[in-house]
């Protein structure tokens, strides 16, 4: 590439025909028609302007949840989980039901297609799962 200036890099545009690709084929700048330039350039500027409403959007929302605690919890679909990360669950959704966290955030939890709000349902879940996960045998989770 030593042969290929850097500016002639920066503007390198494919051939429309990939026939005629080759592996450091470009076209220089001074070479573009003037609709090829003018069409580079708004799409750059469009590029650029796309790029600072996300970044102004990223920013609004960091301001808007800057201090505030979360009001809603989602958590991972019951029959994805494997044995351990049910235990898991189980065992952090047990803490928050007992600790009284658990009614401060809404939850939003599902088995399959089925869905619920209500934590000690997810935790019946869970356990019902690591049952079937274990064949049926015999369960050694505390009642929540």
């Amino acid at each position: 590439m030593s042969d290929i200036s850097l500016s002639a890099y920066r503007n390198w545009i494919p051939p429309s025909d990939p026939k005629q690709s080759k592996p450091f084929s470009y076209t220089k700048w001074e070479d573009r028609s003037p609709e090829d330039r003018a069409a580079s350039i708004k799409a750059r500027a469009d590029l650029a302007a796309t790029d600072r409403r996300w970044a102004e959007e990223d920013r609004k929302i960091a301001a808007d949840f800057k201090g505030r605690e979360a009001h809603s919890r989602s958590v991972p679909n019951v029959q994805s989980l494997t044995r351990e990360q049910a235990l898991y669950q189980i065992e952090y959704m047990s803490e928050l039901i007992q600790s009284g966290e658990a009614e401060k955030t809404t939850l939003y939890a599902a088995k399959g297609t089925q869905t619920t709000s209500n934590y000690r349902q997810y935790v019946y879940w869970l356990q019902q799962h690591v049952k079937e996960l274990e064949g049926a045998g015999q369960s050694t989770l505390a009642q929540v």
